[in-house]
């Protein structure tokens, strides 16, 4: 089960008769009802506040002073200031500097009191590794963030910016089955996580590129997910859940689906109704600055949108996104420039996935009517996986080659491609456990051995400057059919491990 391990927060209210002092303690628990403040506060004293416990989190600061806001030294202070802080940390993915936790998974922090106001908040104890690593870990997570931000196309919409987003996430990252990773830097770090570390990176790029989204968690906080705004209204999108496990709770390497993608509140709710952990929900927005967040737009499960139509991811190439659709016994490549205009290319696919027991090697027979390959981009081609085999479709040509190297032993059910590393593919189906990996180098590795040297480098300026005969496709990584300087430069990047 995908969960959501949430903090209770332990308040230790400090209450004094005169000047700044310590008279009793007293601890609470924070819920998920309505933060009722105690005072009036505008909508821009509570964007300064939260400013202030933001920054101060971010800077490991010990005390946030808070003393402009007059708030009394009472039990409604407390409750209202212990839920301000929980939902400050969940809208900001960025603070994944930890704190020091009681026994019990909760953290402690207390007030400073003068004259019966609380005048600062003395912020939870942070953690060894944090106080020595987060503005290092800081960095390289932006950067890493800006890694993935950097390949998205400039003329993209909103819309396909959010299909890319949630894409990236599902194909390159696992649902982490051990529950120990629920921030966005380790997630990023190691390839998996919860349902927090998906929805805490989704909600950071998204907001980094200029698109609204927040985090909304059920009732129950067993479970967290994203609404994302588009075109002034709001969408729910779970990663998580469209980032698909076998029976054995293994990621199903190379495959996203879209049964959680731009859903309404509604519909949020009765998707998958068997294992549904979207009851009813919060947003932290909502808890903090009152913003109504409510998804009450249907128009894009609409079944004639691609992603409704699509049996695989839906991959980006030159202008288009390409998927493959199950058309009864066979299946078929499809090309969509607007997500309701689809297109058949070329032939059916007739392959069959043969399901084998894991210690006879019997085979058990094999999915009727079920395409399960999946499908990615490399240059100008689109490739999708057949059973024993990738097919690569050149968009620019609209001919097809099978890409050379790829024997498997078993099936392939699963491809992705990785600029460094080359094709990856599983040959474990969704009833098997252990997936098995095996990679290709493609055509920029020039020797196919995972790597670019200076040797390379040195033939490759060679062959633009005219002075070598070699094969041009080796130095042909933009796939542009030309060697040219950008080829070059990107060999120069591959080789010093900047791509």
């Amino acid at each position: 089960m995908k969960k959501f391990i949430s903090l209770v927060l332990c308040v230790i209210l400090l209450f004094s008769v005169a000047a700044i002092g310590v008279s009793a303690e007293h601890s609470d628990s924070v819920d998920n009802s309505e933060l009722v403040c105690p005072i009036n506060l505008t909508a821009k004293q509570k964007e300064s506040l939260y400013e202030k416990i933001h920054n101060a989190i971010f800077n490991m600061e010990k005390n946030v002073d808070i003393s402009e806001f007059g708030f009394p030294n009472s039990q409604e202070s407390a409750n209202y200031l212990s839920g301000f802080l929980k939902y400050t940390k969940e809208c900001s993915p960025e603070l994944f500097c930890e704190y020091v936790t009681n026994k019990d998974g909760s953290y402690t922090f207390s007030f400073n009191i003068l004259d019966n106001k609380i005048i600062s908040l003395v912020l939870p104890e942070f953690t060894e590794h944090s106080k020595e690593h987060f503005t290092e870990e800081y960095e390289e997570f932006v950067r890493l963030c800006d890694d993935i931000i950097s390949e998205i196309p400039n003329d993209f919409t909103d819309l396909e910016k959010v299909l890319y987003v949630h894409n990236y996430l599902d194909l390159h990252f696992e649902y982490d089955t051990t529950y120990t990773i629920r921030d966005a830097y380790n997630f990023l770090k190691q390839g998996k996580g919860v349902c927090q570390s998906y929805t805490y990176l989704f909600s950071y790029l998204m907001n980094k590129i200029g698109i609204e989204c927040t985090e909304a968690n059920d009732d129950t906080d067993l479970h967290t997910w994203n609404i994302v705004k588009l075109d002034g209204e709001w969408y729910h999108i779970d990663c998580t859940h469209d980032d698909p496990l076998n029976s054995c709770e293994e990621d199903i390497y190379g495959h996203a689906s879209y049964s959680h993608f731009l859903l309404s509140d509604e519909t949020i709710l009765t998707v998958n109704a068997e294992h549904n952990q979207h009851h009813e929900h919060y947003s932290p927005l909502t808890k903090l600055f009152g913003t109504e967040v409510f998804a009450e737009s249907k128009k894009y499960e609409s079944a004639d949108y691609a992603w409704n139509l699509a049996d695989t991811n839906l991959s980006y190439c030159n202008g288009a996104w390409y998927f493959i659709k199950n058309n009864g016994a066979t299946s078929s490549l499809y090309k969509t420039t607007d997500f309701l205009s689809c297109t058949s290319l070329g032939e059916a696919i007739t392959d069959k996935w043969c399901v084998k027991d894991e210690n006879t090697g019997q085979n058990l027979g094999c999915y009727p009517d079920f395409y399960s390959g999946s499908v990615f981009t490399y240059g100008d081609e689109i490739c999708y996986s057949l059973s024993k085999s990738i097919i690569a479709y050149n968009t620019v040509t609209n001919n097809s080659r099978i890409i050379q190297g790829i024997n498997p032993e078993d099936n392939i059910y699963g491809c992705t491609y990785d600029r460094i590393k080359g094709i990856k593919i599983s040959e474990k189906n969704r009833f098997e456990d252990h997936n098995e990996y095996i990679t290709i180098a493609m055509d920029n590795h020039i020797l196919s051995d995972g790597q670019v040297n200076a040797q390379e480098l040195i033939a490759a300026q060679k062959y633009l400057l005219g002075l070598s005969e070699e094969n041009f496709a080796k130095y042909d990584v933009c796939k542009s059919y030309r060697v040219t300087i950008h080829d070059l430069a990107m060999l120069k990047k591959i080789s010093a491990g900047i791509e």
